[in-house]
């Protein structure tokens, strides 16, 4: 082959190889930064709650401590833990540490719900719903009874358990919550 063929051909072959390596480089990165998950396969715990369910929601829709709201609402998985939640039946559980732990899960999927529920996009602390703040709404069906957040929070989990760092588990939906 001449010099002049070459020449020509030159400028097409790189083009042609950066056309190709470009997507396969930005195909890499963002494979490197999604996180894979797997979807939990179903199983249930005596309480009738799959908490792989909740467990796979939060490690799928939280990164560094934020939630994506949008994603979380979306995914059908987390409709499903709260149908769980609300025909849940904790007096099958044998150990408290299992009915603290579902209580709190409870809590905060409800937390969650009740903000892309309302659609809040400012602080749960602003929001008023019929004359009642966020946490007294009574909007989230726990054991088939309809209760809100305080409830569950100062009527079961504070008097049935009497942990004094509860309040560390259970999530208020605001940056300045300690």
């Amino acid at each position: 082959m001449s010099k002049d063929k070459m020449s020509y051909y030159g400028p097409f072959f790189w083009v042609a190889a950066v056309s190709f390596l470009v997507p396969l480089a930005v195909a890499a990165k963002a494979f490197h930064e999604v996180r894979l998950t797997t979807r939990p396969t179903p199983h249930l715990d005596a309480s009738g709650v799959d908490h792989a369910i909740w467990d796979y929601l939060l490690k799928t829709h939280v990164e560094n401590g934020l939630i994506d709201y949008d994603g979380i609402s979306r995914d059908y998985l987390f409709q499903t833990y709260l149908r769980q939640l609300s025909e849940a039946d904790p007096r099958k559980l044998t150990s408290s540490a299992d009915k603290l732990a579902l209580l709190c899960n409870a809590y905060n999927a409800f937390v969650i719900n009740g903000v892309t529920t309302h659609d809040i996009h400012d602080s749960v602390m602003n929001f008023r719903f019929e004359g009642k703040e966020f946490f007294d709404v009574p909007e989230h069906i726990f054991c088939g009874q309809t209760m809100s957040l305080n409830h569950i929070e100062h009527e079961i989990v504070r008097k049935r358990f009497k942990e004094p760092k509860m309040h560390v588990a259970l999530v208020c939906a605001a940056r300045s919550c300690p």
